[in-house]
């Protein structure tokens, strides 16, 4: 999806930084929103660098942050409330690719 500068300077305002890179790593890994099955577990592993490790409390402060503002399709709660991947097919995988 094509950023717009003006979509850009509004976001950057008024999300901090946890928040903005949940935002940008959902519509950028789903553009079209044609819909996400992933925890709030999945997407702190994607975030996270060797330095910096980013928490599963952070990103589901993060989504309910995003959820409130209007940000997230309506459809998008129900995915990413789990900070638990057991069930997360998603997570199976990675951890076998380890």
């Amino acid at each position: 999806y094509p950023l717009q500068h003006e979509e850009w300077l509004r976001i950057s305002k008024e999300l901090q930084s946890s928040e903005r890179n949940v935002l940008y790593y959902l519509k950028t890994l789903d553009p079209e929103e044609k819909g996400l099955r992933l925890s709030a577990s999945i997407i702190a592993d994607d975030l996270s660098t060797p330095k910096k490790k980013v928490h599963c409390s952070t990103v589901s402060r993060a989504l309910k942050v995003l959820n409130e503002k209007g940000l997230l399709p309506e459809w998008y709660k129900n995915y990413f409330a789990n900070c638990n991947p057991k069930n997360n097919i998603e997570a199976t995988i990675r951890d076998r690719m380890k």
